[in-house]
């Protein structure tokens, strides 16, 4: 954390107070020893699992109606927002499982 500290110009207390802070919105994981970090969980991304289950499924479902680009963004849109089981469809399929 000391070395943290002096590459930013600042505190340890400040980079602990950062830390805490960050604990309010983000899952951070921390590794002590030598090369130890704080570092947001691998298992965290922010950008999943934004739209609902209906909401995926609605949009699978206009997957089927649409033509060969509509359908290549609606998919690109539910391996971006969706479940991870939408990523499923990234492998070939153009329905969607829920």
């Amino acid at each position: 954390m000391t070395r943290l500290a002096e590459e930013l110009r600042v505190t340890t207390r400040t980079i602990r107070s950062d830390i805490l802070t960050l604990t309010a919105d983000y899952p951070l994981e921390t590794v002590m020893g030598r090369h130890g970090c704080v570092r947001v969980a691998e298992w965290y991304h922010p950008h999943r699992n934004i739209l609902s289950a209906e909401q995926q499924a609605v949009l699978a479902h206009v997957m089927t109606s649409a033509d060969a680009h509509e359908r290549e963004v609606l998919r690109q849109m539910l391996i971006e927002y969706g479940s991870p089981k939408a990523r499923q469809i990234r492998e070939g399929g153009d329905t969607y499982a829920g």
